[in-house]
């Protein structure tokens, strides 16, 4: 039972981190449009280094950044807990 449970947990935790990579990505493949000077008119006001560059997001595309990250490390560390659970219950042969 904890076996099905820790791999279901990995497999939840893998699909969390892909959609908040993917999302990431598709992100940060829009910085480059990004204004490089802080403009209080369209809001962006929030600093961001992105590839060796300094880019303004809104406050909200910075919370957006912000839990992906989140989100990322909390899922590979859940996924590497519910892989090690099942790598150690496994039965040996």
């Amino acid at each position: 039972m904890l076996q099905k449970i820790a791999r279901l947990t990995f497999f939840v935790a893998a699909l969390a981190f892909i959609g908040a990579w993917g999302y990431g990505f598709y992100m940060e493949n829009h910085f480059t449009s990004y204004p490089r000077q802080p403009g209080r008119a369209s809001e962006h006001v929030v600093p961001y280094r992105w590839k060796s560059t300094t880019i303004y997001l809104t406050t909200s595309e910075s919370e957006i950044v912000n839990v992906l990250h989140v989100i990322e490390i909390a899922s590979l560390v859940l996924g590497g807990l519910s892989f090690a659970t099942v790598w150690w219950t496994r039965k040996r042969r």
